[in-house]
């Protein structure tokens, strides 16, 4: 995940900017050596090294030579992916729709459109369920992408040379065409499970409480994330046929199954 920061623009002379951060409240006259140092007339700055569950402290600088004006702290808390949920300003409203706290994406026409989650990731461990109530032809698909693969309010449509997803139709992972196949296939009711290690850059996929791929908890198996798509990354899920929804458990409520060890 990551966290942005924006600033107003005060210093009409400076020669750039400085953000630091701190896991303990910054002491201005004693900064850290700084996160990043960005140039004249920047307002913004994400931070997708964060560490979800985290608390952050930040100040800004602006500075001229060996002059520097430093902000007033900000304390962010990086959040965790229990208050997750699929983003409504990255949906199309003509193809996809959004219920349950935007936790349930339904597609109103036949293609693969969906939803992606309104955080980033970077770092740390996530685990997320997925379930279709109803699904034809286990036409289902959960996984990564690269934010510029990822849905958006003109299209709702995954592009998906730029994601690794599991796709229940093959039993395996598709990134533009099937990785690997031949293990656990998903219909309707089936409990898709997945384990995403980004410090490890590696996912794995369970159906029905059952990890096909390796072994999360022994850091055992599963694939490779980079050698598909890049991050910082979303969460991304769809089906195909008009009237299927998909509905995703980001920790709001008790999972099916048990987590692996870590995940939770």
């Amino acid at each position: 995940m990551s966290i942005r920061l924006d600033w107003e623009e005060n210093n009409i002379a400076e020669e750039g900017h400085r953000v630091y951060r701190s896991t303990s409240p910054l002491d201005p006259l004693n900064l850290p050596t700084p996160l990043a140092s960005l140039g004249e007339n920047v307002t913004s700055y994400i931070d997708d090294t964060v560490v979800t569950g985290t608390l952050y402290y930040y100040r800004v600088s602006a500075y001229r030579g060996a002059a520097e004006r430093v902000s007033e702290e900000v304390s962010i808390q990086a959040a965790s992916t229990t208050s997750d949920s699929f983003d409504p300003a990255a949906i199309s409203a003509s193809r996809v729709s959004l219920s349950d706290s935007n936790r349930t994406v339904t597609s109103t026409t036949n293609s693969f459109f969906g939803a992606q989650s309104s955080f980033s990731y970077s770092t740390g461990k996530v685990y997320v369920e997925g379930v279709c109530p109803s699904l034809s032809n286990q036409n289902v698909m959960l996984g990564l992408a690269s934010p510029t693969a990822g849905f958006s309010a003109s299209s709702s449509d995954l592009d998906d040379t730029r994601c690794l997803v599991y796709y229940g139709q093959v039993g395996g992972y598709w990134c533009d065409t099937t990785v690997t196949s031949g293990l656990a296939t998903a219909g309707p009711g089936d409990v898709i499970g997945l384990a995403i290690d980004f410090d490890a850059d590696t996912m794995w996929f369970s159906v029905n409480g059952v990890w096909q791929d390796g072994d999360p908890t022994g850091d055992t198996g599963g694939i490779t994330i980079s050698n598909y798509i890049t991050g910082p990354y979303l969460i991304v899920g769809c089906t195909y046929h008009s009237g299927e929804s998909l509905q995703l458990n980001f920790g709001q409520a008790a999972y099916s199954y048990p987590p692996p060890t870590g995940f939770a």
